[in-house]
């Protein structure tokens, strides 16, 4: 009986922290409950490419794309702002050679 305790408050203690979402410095991954959002296909392609050197993949691929207006790609980077540090960590890392406040694919002419 005492095991069976003890494998309960084991496991309490691990969904306590999953809940708090504690990260390693090195992890670049996307917080489970702020998954990435991509404006193009050739952004969401760009960032599965970098992996996390603690986990592989940081997040799950969709299966379709949807069309995403350009009113709301240009107020991506304002929201992406507000998002925990964790998620900002992620995607400095997907596209390093962008600053924070602006996003990695332009309109394409066509």
């Amino acid at each position: 009986m005492r095991i069976r305790t003890l494998l309960k408050r084991i496991e309490q203690a691990e969904k306590a922290l999953k809940v708090r979402a504690v990260f390693s410095t090195d992890c670049i991954c996307f917080p489970e409950k702020e998954p990435p959002f991509f404006g193009f296909p050739s952004e969401e392609e760009v960032a599965a490419k970098v992996k996390c050197p603690l986990h592989g993949d940081r997040f799950k691929q969709t299966l379709f794309q949807i069309y995403v207006s350009e009113w709301r790609r240009e107020s991506e980077s304002i929201r992406r702002q507000r998002l925990s540090s964790q998620y900002q960590k992620a995607w400095s890392a997907s596209f390093p050679c962008f600053p924070a406040e602006s996003g990695p694919a332009e309109k394409e002419n066509g």
